[in-house]
């Protein structure tokens, strides 16, 4: 698992290249990629307008459902052996989810512009 999480450090790492394209910049940008200052006004990005740490509590109640589906297994047959209360409380969760967490606006599209 390091070794898979260390590699996609890297990649984003090499993005960097592709987007910047004055170095100073670029020299900033790694720097605060590499050795992270722990600033904290860095509370209030993320996913939308969620903050940080409630995007790193999302990556951990998925990483903590793949764990469970991967260790115990049919977690697909739990769910469609729910009553249908349960079932409709399970897609209204998932369902709020998208809603509160789907952007306000669409970021351009950044590839390859050089």
């Amino acid at each position: 698992m390091f070794s898979w999480a260390g590699m996609q450090y890297f990649i984003l790492l090499t993005w960097v290249a592709f987007r910047i394209t004055n170095t100073q910049e670029m020299l900033y940008i790694l720097k605060k990629l590499v050795l992270f200052d722990i600033d904290l006004s860095l509370i209030n990005i993320g996913l939308g307008g969620v903050s940080l740490f409630s995007t790193l509590a999302l990556l951990l109640i998925f990483w903590a459902l793949h764990s469970y589906a991967f260790y115990f297994g049919e977690l697909d047959n739990k769910l469609s052996q729910k009553s249908i209360i349960g079932s409709c409380v399970v897609s209204f969760i998932i369902g709020m989810g998208l809603i509160l967490l789907w952007p306000s606006n669409a970021p351009p599209f950044i590839y390859f512009q050089f």
